[in-house]
């Protein structure tokens, strides 16, 4: 699946200027779309709930994997997830364990990856 025009699909959804993208227009992955819309609405909304808008949802291919964050400018954590086939490690735990975070932990877990939780550069002023 075409991983950018899938993540402006989900952007259009939300008010203008609320979530942005920063995705190669070539990167594509192999996942289930209803899954992956649902773990991507959870993440955006929690960083809309928990920090500040605009939010970002961010993509970049990794070695043997495909980082997908979603991040916001504020103070709260972001969200990474990592598609891939190894084991990328613990998962770091969430200041929070909502409904929505446990989906998408579940989500990226299913895929052989894993839902990591952090402070985002942006959050930092840049």
């Amino acid at each position: 699946m075409a991983l950018e025009p899938f993540c402006r699909e989900i952007a259009a959804g939300y008010a203008p200027h609320l979530v942005e993208l920063a995705i190669e227009p070539t990167l594509s992955v192999l996942v289930d779309r209803r899954m992956l819309q649902r773990t991507l609405n959870n993440l955006i909304d929690n960083a809309l709930d928990y920090g500040a808008p605009p939010v970002l949802i961010r993509a970049e291919s990794e070695a043997n994997a495909v980082a997908i964050s979603v991040e916001d400018p504020g103070e709260g954590e972001a969200s990474v997830f990592k598609a891939a086939h190894a084991n990328q490690g613990p998962l770091l735990p969430p200041a929070h364990q909502g409904l929505g975070l446990a989906i998408a932990r579940g989500f990226c877990q299913r895929h052989g990856g894993d839902l990591e939780l952090g402070h985002s550069p942006l959050g930092d002023g840049g």
